[in-house]
């Protein structure tokens, strides 16, 4: 009798804490491709707690030309294929997910949709729609599709 309603006790409990969760952070990037993926990777080898929001299920990276790798391009080719050219038939995923599996202070989530971006005190919450918020001090768009950008309602100017 004692052990089913400890069961039942814990289980309500779960069911508490699972149903609104917040994530905080200190940097949020907002993008599928290669910027958002570089702007994530060096803000977290920089020291800071990073969550890239993927709205898709995966990265779209393009990598450069063979004659200008440098920098996190370098790296990343050096850690998963120990600087060999990497084949086509290598997903750029599994890939990505090995070298981004080492980096301490970051997160991928995937194939998350969001409903609303707003400012909250000095930085920014992020409404997911499994009614999951993300909580973060500084906003990263780099967004290619353009939904982000009419989400936040304000205007970008090119200098």
């Amino acid at each position: 009798m004692k052990t089913g309603f400890f069961i039942a006790l814990a289980a309500v409990f779960l069911a508490v804490n699972l149903q609104a969760q917040t994530v905080k952070t200190g940097v949020l990037v907002v993008g599928n491709g290669s910027n958002a993926l570089g702007a994530g990777i060096q803000a977290a080898k920089s020291g800071v707690k990073t969550t890239i929001l993927l709205t898709e299920p995966g990265f779209s990276p393009v990598l450069s030309s063979k004659s200008i790798i440098s920098g996190l391009e370098r790296d990343f080719l050096k850690a998963i294929n120990n600087g060999k050219p990497v084949s086509p038939q290598e997903n750029a995923n599994d890939l990505i997910k090995k070298f981004t599996d080492t980096i301490k202070n970051l997160t991928i989530i995937k194939s998350a949709t969001w409903t609303k971006f707003k400012r909250s005190g000095g930085g920014w919450v992020v409404e997911l729609s499994k009614k999951n918020s993300i909580k973060a001090e500084v906003l990263v768009n780099a967004d290619h599709s353009g939904k982000l950008k009419q989400a936040l309602q304000f205007d970008y100017k090119v200098p």
